[in-house]
């Protein structure tokens, strides 16, 4: 965008220049000098070097360019300091010389002594003129074209798929190998992807384009921004078509707009400051309970895979007993179905997983599905089974209670983390909100308007720079209400989305970590029960 306000610069200078370098007839042809200045803009004009030297009586030169004049703003075009020589007779359409009271020769009834008092500011003449035309057309242009391209190479977000940790099949007999265990490895990608901050505009605005967000606001943007330049461009037109009395009238509606503007502008910045760092809070809060749920993941493993090595396995019935290994195997995989049963309502990509998928990889077996099937509530199931191991396998009181309040704490930061997913301000409350954002930035144009009610300035006012500020005012609050709707889905498939396949990988191979890995021989009168050991190739 900074790219196009050179151009835009750059193509006003050169319709400076061509226009003083433009053909004059010889009788025409004057030194430039610097007009009053009128709303902060310098209107050149130029007096003829023999109008200056000369006696102020009217010449035969004088009425010569004056009778040139065709219609009333042209008068601009006779190159005389204030129009002190030619005015116009509206009221016969006809150029006359005169003054400021009158002309000097006749009558008119109504008399117009400088063109920015005519009832139009329309000139036939510089609308034939091809760098007028450009500077008129093409900030419309160039916002269309930028619309245009961001529309096609838009990308939708990808479609739910089933997360990659699905391509490992867990078995007993792998999990019996401890390290050496053929399992899923820890994902690359990060929990949460951060913003790599580069001290270049041009680098941070490429980055941020990258995301799905931003980009559909971009194309949004570039739309407005073809919209605005069109109604700056049409009002630029208006002094020339619209009469001075009707022009005023319409000068003064839109003086209300503006005001209209300012008052939505106020109520947005409460209302919506509010709103935004309030979700911004609620999304480290749901951070906190994904980390959370894998510190207690983390307790229940590093204390079963303790108490596991040093104590001897309970008996169980007559007909069936198990070894630790076996016994492990059954909580390490009740355990991750767990997980993944907590993230199927929230990550469209676990919501993916069926329970048959999570037999196939060995997480359930063919009766636990059965059940889960009947089940209304699957995390919960699973984690009542794993309360029953603990009971069960854990004779220790102090370590007991211990690990089934760690058990609890996972139960209940999965739990937090479903109402936190779930939290939303009141229907109302974000209606009102979103309505008043986007009126507001509807009436963003009208704000951006300075002195409407001078004529001149409109005609001539520049509209590519008042277009650029309009559409980058436009693009920051529409990028936070898309960000703001991302935040609803945490877990989605936005760039700024919460990865729970890394989440889940690294909780896995944490907890077979705890479980499986083998002891230093310093440690070997300590142990009971079964222990891992690394091959001796691998030693």
């Amino acid at each position: 965008m900074a790219m196009v306000v050179c151009l835009g610069s750059a193509l006003k200078l050169l319709a400076a220049m061509l226009l003083a370098l433009s053909p004059l007839p010889h009788a025409h042809r004057s030194e430039l000098s610097e007009d009053s200045q009128l709303g902060g803009h310098a209107v050149m004009s130029a007096t003829p070097a023999f109008l200056r030297d000369a006696d102020p009586t009217h010449t035969e030169k004088h009425k010569a360019l004056c009778s040139a004049v065709t219609q009333c703003y042209c008068m601009r075009y006779t190159l005389h300091q204030m129009n002190n020589v030619c005015g116009w007779c509206e009221s016969d359409r006809t150029p006359m010389l005169g003054n400021v009271d009158g002309p000097s020769e006749g009558t008119c009834g109504h008399w117009v002594w400088s063109y920015r008092d005519c009832p139009t500011l329309y000139c036939e003449g510089d609308w034939k003129k091809t760098v007028f035309m450009l500077d008129v057309m093409y900030p419309p242009i160039v916002f269309c074209v930028l619309w245009l391209y961001l529309s096609c190479v838009a990308k939708p977000n990808p479609e739910p798929q089933k997360p990659a940790l699905m391509d490992t099949t867990r078995t007993r007999d792998e999990f019996a190998k401890g390290l050496l265990y053929e399992r899923a490895k820890p994902k690359i990608d990060p929990f949460q992807v951060y913003f790599p901050y580069v001290p270049r505009l041009s680098s941070l605005l490429s980055i941020m384009l990258e995301g799905s967000v931003l980009k559909a606001v971009a194309g949004d943007a570039m739309r407005f921004g073809f919209i605005v330049s069109l109604l700056y461009t049409l009002l630029r037109f208006v002094p020339g078509l619209v009469e001075k009395q009707h022009y005023l009238v319409m000068a003064a509606t839109l003086e209300e707009v503006k005001g209209l503007s300012a008052t939505l502008q106020l109520s947005v910045g409460f209302l919506f400051s509010f709103y935004a760092l309030g979700r911004v809070g609620w999304w480290w809060q749901v951070m906190d309970y994904c980390r959370c749920m894998q510190g207690r993941s983390h307790d229940l493993a590093m204390i079963i895979g303790g108490y596991t090595a040093v104590r001897e396995i309970p008996k169980g019935s007559a007909s069936k007993q198990v070894s630790w290994l076996e016994s492990k195997w059954h909580f390490y995989r009740l355990h991750m179905a767990s997980w993944i049963a907590c993230f199927r309502g929230l990550s469209p990509d676990f919501g993916q997983i069926t329970l048959d998928d999570m037999r196939d990889i060995g997480f359930l077996e063919e009766q636990e599905v059965k059940i889960l099937e009947k089940s209304t509530h699957i995390r919960k199931v699973l984690l009542k089974w794993l309360a029953v191991w603990i009971e069960h396998h854990i004779e220790d009181m102090t370590v007991r209670q211990l690990a089934m309040d760690k058990l609890c704490g996972l139960r209940g930061a999965m739990a937090s983390l479903h109402d936190a997913c779930e939290l939303r301000a009141p229907m109302s409350f974000e209606g009102l909100m979103y309505t008043l954002v986007l009126a507001w930035v509807s009436t963003i144009p009208f704000g951006r308007l300075h002195d409407i009610a001078d004529r001149t300035l409109i005609l001539d006012q520049n509209v590519m720079i008042p277009t650029f500020s309009a559409v980058c005012t436009y693009a920051f609050f529409m990028s936070m209400i898309g960000l703001l709707e991302a935040f609803k889905d945490p877990f989605g498939k936005t760039r700024d989305g919460l990865n729970a396949e890394t989440l889940f990988l690294e909780t896995e191979t944490s907890v077979h970590d705890y479980f499986t890995a083998p002891v230093p021989e310093c440690f070997d009168h300590m142990l009971i029960s079964e222990k891992f050991t690394l091959p001796d190739a691998v030693n």
